[in-house]
C-alpha cells in the first residue's frame, strides 16, 4: 500500500478491519486493485450512482455523470456505456 496516498491507503485500513469488510468507494484503478486484493467489494462513482437510481434517490445516472465528467472524474467512454447500461438508460 505503500504506492497509495495516505489516506487511499487507510480507507482500505478501514474498510478490512470490519467482519466482514465493508464495501468501499475508490476510483483510483491502482487504489481499486490493491482494496480488491484485500478482499473488499469495491464500489466506483458510477456504481454509486446507479445504486441511488435504484433505490430511488436519483432519477438518471446520466446527468450526473456527465457533471462528474466534466468536473475532472475520468471514466473512460467504455465504463459510461457500461454504467448507462447496467441504470437502463442506453
Amino acid at each position: 500500500m505503500a504506492s497509495l496516498g495516505l489516506g487511499e491507503g487507510e480507507a482500505i485500513t478501514l474498510a478490512s478491519s470490519f467482519q466482514p469488510p465493508a464495501p468501499i468507494l475508490r476510483d483510483d484503478r491502482r487504489a481499486r486493485g490493491i482494496a480488491r486484493e484485500f478482499g473488499l467489494v469495491v464500489i466506483g462513482s458510477g456504481g454509486l450512482l446507479g445504486l441511488a437510481k435504484e433505490a430511488g434517490f436519483i432519477p438518471a445516472v446520466q446527468p450526473i455523470l456527465s457533471e462528474l465528467r466534466a468536473a475532472g472524474l475520468f471514466i473512460s467512454d467504455p465504463a459510461v456505456r457500461e454504467i448507462l447500461d447496467v441504470a437502463g438508460e442506453e
